[in-house]
């Protein structure tokens, strides 16, 4: 599982649920590309295909993925930054700042994005611990 998480961390491609939906998971689904930043945040830059005049977009609570190597959730939004591009040779963009990720996570059989069971690894802890 550690590997899954570096990984992710290290910077992956993925699907983004921007919008979730139980009815349409697949549907609301966008690609992009998450990696952690040197503030140690998680950035999800997004691929924003449909932009809309006016558009503002909403702090999420969570976000499922589908990355290259697993499922995952991610938390804890602090911004979320739009880049609207009408013509030219770029595309529109949706930046997603995010604390937190839950890897190995079957997003197809979500019911909610609210966590019901929790497993953590630390890797590492009884080597810097002293332990």
């Amino acid at each position: 599982m550690y590997e899954k998480l570096r990984h992710t961390l290290d910077g992956t491609l993925a699907y983004f649920c921007v919008s979730y939906d139980t009815k349409g998971i697949d549907s609301n689904s966008v690609p992009g590309y998450v990696h952690l930043t040197d503030k140690g945040e998680l950035l999800l830059d997004t691929m924003d295909s449909l932009p809309d005049i006016g558009f503002e977009e909403s702090i999420p609570e969570a976000i499922p993925a589908w990355t290259t190597t697993t499922g995952a959730i991610f938390f804890d939004f602090r911004r979320v930054r739009t880049n609207q591009i009408w013509g030219g040779s770029a595309v529109s963009t949706c930046s997603y700042h995010a604390g937190f990720v839950a890897v190995h996570v079957d997003a197809h059989d979500l019911r909610s994005t609210g966590p019901t069971r929790l497993e953590a690894h630390f890797p590492g802890l009884t080597l810097w611990s002293g332990m």
